[in-house]
């Protein structure tokens, strides 16, 4: 994936096009601010953290069934993202009296909340980011009544999933902010960042009950470096994501998939390789034998295969391209035998059913038969009938669209 030309640069991240036009490559920042940016500081190593704590959070909260735009942390500060469309939004979950709830409604800090206060901030730096409820968002066209309906439950789930994360790792989840986007599909997903800059956090470890940061609020207040906390945050984060069986690497995938209509989910854990080369294929005689020009047929005769090699750095994990990078050994593979076969030799097909629709009911089947794959048929068979057309006409035009 090619990082290109600059976006967008807020007050922690700048935001990147990609070669790919649904991903978006962010890069956080070592720059800390506080007060509308008015107070403003670096510290080095504090980009690396938050990028390290988003990703195991949001991988933490996948597990628990939570998505969000995260695809992959590719270096120490980068993350590529799915492209979403944003609300413009801070949405606030609040656990425990602090800060500008305190200042606002005269409360003591450290009051235990008797449910969870959810609140709206729209952004806008020049009017300092103002509190708005449901009627203000719906009345100025920031979202619909139905946005609000599917962001409310999500931010109250995302709430109690971070709860149990972080009571898991001794740290009271005082209060805070999100932000959310729908996917080019519709799909509502949590995005921007989870990270001790939008949270308050305060260690429980000594069970003494008395406040120790392990925020922002340490640079807020003048209270000393923001960094030993960050790395207290993500040390403990880490073990937790290990404890759970997830490996902290840039190319370290999880993704929830739902199956059988929504009845079952299977949680894959994937490990992504960008260092792919290829080192063999059959000529063009042997992989498109027969000449046709849809790959669904059947039978075939073809050897439309070809063969290529995951290079990864010297212990075997993902890269980037380097010249440096060696083959990837895995623990286990099937060979390739030259012997060829004879009758009555073990055959095994292996594939893998992205979606099937067993749950289907017998409307569904029908509708599917009789309109949708009909028109798939008659459209296909008009689209593969022309591209034969002058793919027997010139040999150019037969290799351009051998693939098609």
């Amino acid at each position: 994936m090619e990082k290109l030309e600059k976006l967008y640069e807020g007050k922690a991240k700048q935001l990147y096009a990609t070669d790919d036009p649904e991903v978006l490559w962010v890069e956080y920042k070592n720059t800390a601010t506080a007060g509308d940016g008015e107070k403003k500081e670096d510290f080095t190593g504090k980009g690396r953290l938050n990028n390290l704590i988003t990703t195991i959070i949001f991988d933490l909260l996948k597990k628990r069934g939570i998505d969000s735009h995260l695809i992959k942390r590719v270096d120490d500060t980068g993350q590529l993202v799915r492209k979403v469309n944003m609300f413009p939004l801070e949405i606030v979950l609040r656990n425990v009296a602090a800060g500008h709830f305190c200042s606002r409604l005269g409360v003591e800090e450290g009051l235990p909340l008797k449910e969870p206060v959810l609140e709206y901030f729209l952004k806008n730096d020049d009017l300092h980011d103002p509190f708005v409820n449901d009627d203000d968002l719906v009345a100025l066209g920031v979202c619909t009544r139905e946005d609000l309906a599917e962001i409310a439950p999500l931010a109250r789930k995302i709430n109690e999933a971070l709860i149990e994360i972080f009571a898991k790792i001794d740290v009271k989840l005082v209060d805070f902010k999100i932000e959310m986007g729908r996917a080019t599909d519709g799909t509502l997903l949590l995005a921007d960042e989870i990270t001790p800059d939008s949270c308050r956090l305060w260690d429980q470890k000594d069970h003494s009950g008395k406040v120790e940061h392990l925020d922002k609020d340490l640079f807020r207040r003048g209270l000393g470096s923001i960094i030993p906390a960050y790395e207290e945050i993500e040390e403990r984060l880490a073990e937790l994501a290990k404890s759970e069986g997830i490996a902290l690497t840039p190319g370290r995938k999880l993704e929830l998939k739902a199956f059988y209509g929504g009845n079952r989910y299977y949680l894959f854990v994937k490990t992504t390789y960008s260092d792919i080369r290829m080192v063999g294929a059959p000529p063009s005689s042997i992989g498109k034998f027969g000449a046709d020009t849809d790959n669904w047929m059947w039978p075939r005769h073809t050897g439309d295969f070809s063969i290529f090699r995951i290079y990864a750095d010297k212990d075997g994990k993902p890269a980037a391209y380097s010249k440096d990078n060696v083959p990837l050994k895995v623990k286990k593979h099937l060979t390739i035998s030259l012997d060829g076969y004879r009758e009555g030799d073990f055959t095994f097909v292996m594939g893998f059913p992205g979606r099937n629709w067993r749950y289907m009911i017998s409307d569904e089947v029908e509708e599917r038969m009789q309109t949708t794959n009909f028109m798939r048929h008659h459209v296909r068979d008009v689209r593969q009938k022309a591209l034969m057309k002058q793919m027997l006409q010139d040999d150019a035009v037969r290799i351009h669209y051998a693939s098609k």
